[in-house]
C-alpha cells in the first residue's frame, strides 16, 4: 500500500515557524511504516527552509472581530478608488491574510509534474491529512479537495485537533462540496490483512482522537529525506524532534479543550522514560539532532517519569554532550514551586529556558477559569526555585504566559499581571485568547460568536480579537487598547525593541499604566479619561478605510 502524508499549509495573519513538526503524522508514519508495511511520501507545507523560513503569499485583507475580508486585487482596487493611490500600510483594523508554507498551488505543481519515460509515476492509495488549529479549517479543506481532484480513487482519511474537536463541522464543509466522509474514532479505523497486503479499510474519513497503535510510536524522519530530495534537490532532515511523554491532564480548565480532545477523559497516560530516552539517543546518533522539545497536555503531570527520563539523559550526559531541551507549552508552577532538585536536575540536563503560566495575577479571575491550583504566589514560588536552580530572571530564561483578549476581562487586571511578571522574571510572552471549540468558555460563548456575530471558526483567531466588541459595548475597550497592550509587553520585556512606547490620555492601557505607577510610588493619580466612562465607537467599518 502507498500512502501520501500532508501537513497543509497555513492561512493566517501571522504565523511563525518553530516547533511546527507534525508530530502525529510523523507517528502515524512509523505505524503505517513499521506495522503495516506501507510505503510514505511526505509533504509537509510547513516545513522550513535551511535558515528557518517559510514562504508566505497574501491572499486578501481581514477585518478584526468581523465577517468582513477582501480579495487582494478587490482590496486594492477599492482603496485605489477611495484615496487615488493603492495603499500598502493597512488601517488598524485590517490585516493582511497570508498562505503561509508550500502553497496549494506548488504541491499540486509537485504532484503533477512531468515525469520522464523512465520514471513510474508513484499514485497513493491512501492520503493521510493532518489538521492542527480550529481556525485554521480552511487549508484543511482545501487540501481535501486538491487531493480528490489529483487522486479521486485514493481513500482521505483526516486527523489531529481539528477533527477530533469539530469533526461535523469539517464533515458539512465537505459535504457542502459533495463529499460524503465518514466521522470515526482512531481508535476504531479497520485494519486488515488482505492478501499480501495488511490495509485500513475505512473509506474517506474524519479520525477523531488518537490511533492507539501510534500514540507511543517514534517520529519518522525518514520521511523528510525523500520530500527533500524531490522539493530541494539534496537530502535535508529536521534539525529538532518533538517528545511527548504523557497524554491528559485531570483538570478541565474553561478556556482548554484538552477534555474532549482526549475523549473526554481526565486520565493521564504515560509512554515509558526508557522508550523515549531510546528516541532521544538514536535521534541524536542517527540523525544529528540536539534540540528536543516537550509537547505535553501538562508537562510534569507525571513527575515521576519525567525524573526518570532525566536522570537516564545525565547518567549519558558524555554520549548526548550537546543535548538541549525546552518545555514551550509550559510547566505548571504548582508542580515546580517546592521542587529546587527537579529544576536543578532540568538545567543539568539541558534545559536553558523555563516557560510558567502566569496567565492573570487575579485569583478571582483564575477562579472563574477553573485555574484554583494555580495562582501567582505559587508562581512566585515557582521563579524563586528556578532562580535558585540557576535559571537567570530578565534575561529570558524564566519566561510568564500572559492570557488577555477574554471576555468580560478587566484591562487594569491585565497591566497589573505584565507589570507584576516583567518585576518577576522579565520574560513576557502575551498569549491572544482563541475559543476553541470543546472547551467551556466556548459552549458559553457559542451562540454569540457563531449566531450573533456570525462568526465561523476562521473569525475566532485569536489575532483577530473576537471578543472586542462584547468588551467594547461592556467596558470600553478598543481595538487601540490592545494594540498597546500587546505593545507595553514586548517593551517591557527583557530583549525590548528599539522604539518607543506611545503613550495617550485616551488610550486605557496607558490609563491602568498610570495607576499602577501611582500607587507603586503610594501618590494619587491625576485624572484622565476613564476606561469604562462610555463606550467609544469601535472601528467596525463596512468599507475599506483610506
Amino acid at each position: 500500500m502507498k500512502a501520501l502524508l500532508i501537513q497543509p499549509p497555513v492561512y493566517d495573519t501571522q504565523y511563525y515557524a518553530e516547533w511546527s513538526m507534525p508530530s502525529g503524522l510523523l507517528k502515524v508514519a512509523t505505524w503505517l511504516r513499521q506495522d503495516l508495511g506501507y510505503d510514505l511520501q511526505l509533504i509537509d507545507c510547513l516545513y522550513p527552509d535551511s535558515k528557518g523560513r517559510l514562504k508566505q503569499r497574501i491572499m486578501g485583507v481581514v477585518q478584526v472581530c468581523s465577517t468582513l475580508s477582501w480579495p487582494l486585487s478587490e482590496y486594492r482596487e477599492l482603496s485605489k478608488r477611495r484615496s487615488g493611490r493603492t495603499n500598502t500600510n493597512l488601517p488598524a483594523a485590517h490585516r493582511y491574510k497570508y498562505e503561509f508554507g508550500l502553497s496549494l498551488a506548488s504541491v499540486k505543481e509537485h504532484l503533477t509534474r512531468q515525469l520522464s519515460p523512465f520514471e513510474e509515476a508513484w499514485t497513493p492509495d491512501e492520503v493521510w491529512i493532518t489538521s492542527i488549529m480550529t481556525y485554521w479549517w480552511e487549508s484543511t479543506l482545501d487540501t481535501i479537495l486538491l487531493v480528490k481532484e489529483l487522486y479521486p480513487n485514493a481513500k482521505v482519511r483526516v486527523g489531529g485537533i481539528y477533527p477530533t474537536l469539530a469533526p461535523n463541522h469539517l464533515r458539512d464543509a465537505l459535504r457542502a462540496r459533495g463529499l460524503d466522509f465518514q466521522v470515526v474514532r482512531g481508535r476504531d479505523l479497520e485494519v486488515r490483512r488482505e492478501g499480501e497486503e495488511t490495509r485500513v479499510l475505512n473509506p474517506d474519513c474524519i479520525a477523531t482522537g488518537e490511533v492507539p497503535d501510534a500514540s507511543n510510536a517514534d517520529l519518522d524522519f525518514e520521511v523528510y529525506r525523500q520530500m527533500t530530495r524531490e522539493l530541494e534537490g539534496q537530502e535535508r532532515l529536521p534539525d529538532y524532534a518533538i517528545l511527548m511523554t504523557s497524554r491528559g491532564c485531570p483538570f478541565d480548565c474553561s478556556y482548554c479543550a484538552q477534555k474532549a480532545y482526549n475523549e473526554g477523559s481526565l486520565k493521564v497516560r504515560i509512554r515509558n522514560a526508557q522508550d523515549t530516552f531510546e528516541e532521544v539517543r538514536t535521534k541524536y546518533h542517527e540523525y544529528g539532532i540536539r534540540r528536543f522539545a516537550f509537547y505535553e497536555d501538562n508537562f510534569l503531570l507525571e513527575k515521576a517519569n519525567i525524573e526518570r527520563l532525566l536522570q537516564l539523559l545525565l547518567k549519558h550526559k558524555d554520549e548526548l554532550q550537546h543535548l538541549r531541551l525546552y518545555a514551550p507549552e509550559g510547566i505548571e508552577v504548582r508542580l515546580l514551586h517546592d521542587d529546587l532538585a527537579f529544576a536543578k536536575l532540568m538545567k543539568e540536563t539541558g534545559f536553558e529556558s523555563v516557560y510558567l503560566p502566569l496567565e492573570n495575577m487575579s485569583r478571582e479571575v483564575t477562579t472563574s477559569w477553573n485555574r484554583r491550583h494555580s495562582h501567582a504566589g505559587l508562581f512566585e514560588k515557582a521563579v524563586k526555585v528556578c532562580h535558585d536552580a540557576q535559571f537567570k530572571l530578565h534575561n529570558m530564561a524564566v519566561n510568564a504566559f500572559i492570557l488577555f483578549g477574554m471576555p468580560g476581562e478587566n484591562l487594569q487586571d491585565v497591566v497589573n499581571t505584565i507589570f507584576y511578571a516583567s518585576e518577576k522574571v522579565g520574560g513576557i510572552v502575551p498569549m491572544l485568547f482563541t475559543p476553541v471549540p470543546g472547551s467551556l468558555m466556548y459552549e458559553e460563548y457559542e451562540e454569540y460568536l457563531l449566531g450573533e456575530m456570525g462568526f465561523d471558526l476562521h473569525h475566532l483567531n485569536g489575532k483577530l480579537y473576537p471578543f472586542l466588541r462584547y468588551n467594547a459595548e461592556r467596558s470600553g475597550i478598543r481595538l487601540e487598547d490592545y494594540v498597546a497592550l500587546e505593545s507595553l509587553a514586548f517593551r517591557l520585556n527583557a530583549r525590548t525593541f528599539a522604539t518607543t512606547f506611545q503613550l495617550s490620555r485616551e488610550n486605557a492601557v496607558y490609563t491602568s499604566l498610570r495607576r499602577v505607577v501611582a500607587a507603586k510610588q503610594g501618590v494619587e493619580c491625576p485624572p484622565t479619561v476613564e476606561t469604562g466612562a462610555a463606550a467609544p465607537s469601535p472601528p467596525f467599518e463596512t468599507e475599506v478605510a483610506a
